[in-house]
């Protein structure tokens, strides 16, 4: 028998008609499946990385933006510079 169709991405089976058993439908199906679930798997992996990655960035940018804040405040309080100009 000769296979003409196949399965779209949605999981509909097309175009076979009588030319295949229910036999070859269901590995078909199952690999379709598995695929699927592949991929699904790997899209949730790079979602995680990209996650763990902003949390990253947001940590360094709140550890850089309170370090800018207390060299600003350490700046603002600081008079020995003008006693060293009036000597």
């Amino acid at each position: 028998m000769e296979i003409v169709g196949g399965i779209n991405k949605k999981g509909d089976i097309f175009g076979l008609e009588s030319q295949v058993s229910l036999e070859k439908v269901a590995p078909m199906e199952a690999k379709n499946e598995a695929l699927i679930m592949d991929e699904l798997e790997k899209k949730n992996c790079e979602q995680e990385m990209i996650k763990q990655k902003m949390e990253h960035l947001n940590q360094m940018f709140g550890n850089f933006v309170s370090n800018m804040s207390s060299i600003q405040a350490e700046g603002e309080g600081d008079n020995s510079n003008d006693e060293i100009d009036e000597i």
